[in-house]
């Protein structure tokens, strides 16, 4: 019976050395890592808390890097309207030079060259790249050079529209260049108005016009043809109906500076008249930058003194570039505001990831002064063990005792 009794007892004290030898070095193993759940075992429901918030962090870190290419492009993108709204104002002074009245051949060639360096320098940033050599203002296919310069004029071979970063919000890493650089309105964004130069001789200019009565505006193509009163030899005007075939008013008095004003539109024209000169007053339609800018380059080039064709030329030129300026300015607050939701977005993100961080850190890691309290325990309870097995085994087999 004392035999099997000490069996027992050499087999409870093994049972009870090897037990307290596995939470020892289990508590040794969270010591060394600083994690109080080193395997999903140790507390499951502290393991799934950890894992779920992994999974957010590493979403969190997937947009956040989003947010940073998107920033970095956008940035680019508003710096880059920042120069061509530059480029444009200066282009915008040229012009007015150029409608100097005392400048000669010379010197607006000069000043058309000068507008020639400005145009391309405009094309150059339409055709911007990122660091990643993605073109910013090709709208959805960045990879694609966007802005061709072709023998009949720039060519946009992009596709419209902008190209977003993946995620839950929208975050754009191009800007839609067709819509800001080939969109520009022609007139004044309704109508148009330009000397048809095939039946044209004589000093007349418009003005761009403007919109009186937006309910009486038909869209339709007039033409101004100017004649002579039989009596008294003082110019006249028929305005036509190009896309009825009817006449809109014949034969009135010219007076040089008054406003023509019918089918809820007016312009004034300035200059005077040779009997056949016609003026065309066309609906609006969508033209680029660079034509304009070719077609003012092309005008000032061609300006021998102070012609109507050259007062025209200035006319629409300005009138365009404001527009054009317009458009870039609304293009680059678009930029700007996107960047400030950007900001916003990012501190949000950050807050989510502290967030995040803190619940894991909550479910796994180790408080250590209670950690090594409890190491002092298990490290006491296991040397007690030892000693007990000793007693048992007897003191002479075992060295530890020595």
């Amino acid at each position: 019976m004392l035999r099997i009794g000490t069996q027992a007892a050499y087999r409870r004290s093994l049972t009870e050395i090897s037990q307290r030898s596995v939470q020892l070095d289990e508590q040794q193993l969270k010591l060394s890592s600083g994690l109080k759940i080193n395997k999903p075992s140790d507390d499951p429901a502290e393991a799934s808390r950890a894992e779920r918030a992994n999974s957010q962090i590493r979403s969190l870190d997937f947009a956040m890097r989003g947010l940073t290419t998107s920033q970095a492009a956008t940035g680019l993108i508003e710096g880059s309207l920042g120069d061509a709204g530059s480029v444009l104002q200066h282009i915008r002074e040229t012009i007015v030079a150029a409608g100097n009245g005392g400048y000669g051949p010379e010197q607006r060639k000069a000043l058309a060259d000068t507008l020639q360096q400005a145009r391309d320098q405009l094309l150059t940033i339409a055709n911007r790249q990122d660091g990643g050599g993605l073109y910013v203002f090709a709208g959805q296919s960045s990879a694609v050079v966007p802005f061709q310069d072709t023998a009949t004029g720039v060519q946009f071979n992009g596709i419209a529209g902008e190209q977003y970063v993946n995620g839950g919000d929208p975050l754009p890493t191009t800007f839609d260049g067709e819509a800001i650089f080939m969109k520009v309105p022609s007139g004044n964004g309704t109508f148009e108005i330009n000397p048809d130069l095939a039946a044209f001789t004589g000093s007349v200019w418009s003005t761009p016009g403007q919109v009186t009565d937006p309910t009486l505006v038909t869209g339709h193509n007039y033409t101004l043809v100017f004649g002579q009163d039989p009596v008294t030899l003082k110019p006249t005007y028929t305005i036509n109906d190009v896309t009825l075939g009817t006449q809109v008013a014949l034969d009135v008095p010219y007076k040089e500076g008054t406003s023509i004003s019918f089918d809820g539109i007016s312009f004034t024209l300035t200059g005077t008249p040779q009997v056949g000169d016609t003026m065309k007053i066309d609906p609006s339609t969508p033209q680029s930058m660079f034509k304009i800018l070719d077609d003012a380059v092309a005008g000032i080039r061609g300006g021998t003194g102070p012609l109507p064709n050259l007062q025209q030329v200035i006319s629409t030129a300005l009138n365009a570039t404001d527009k054009s300026l317009g458009l870039v300015q609304d293009a680059r607050a678009k930029a700007g505001e996107v960047l400030n939701r950007m900001d916003m977005l990012q501190q949000r993100l950050v807050d989510a990831q502290n967030a995040a961080k803190g619940e894991k850190s909550s479910a796994e890691d180790l408080d250590l002064p209670s950690a090594i309290s409890e190491f002092t325990n298990l490290q006491t309870g296991y040397d007690a063990a030892l000693r007990a097995y000793a007693q048992v085994r007897q003191l002479s087999l075992f060295s530890y005792i020595s």
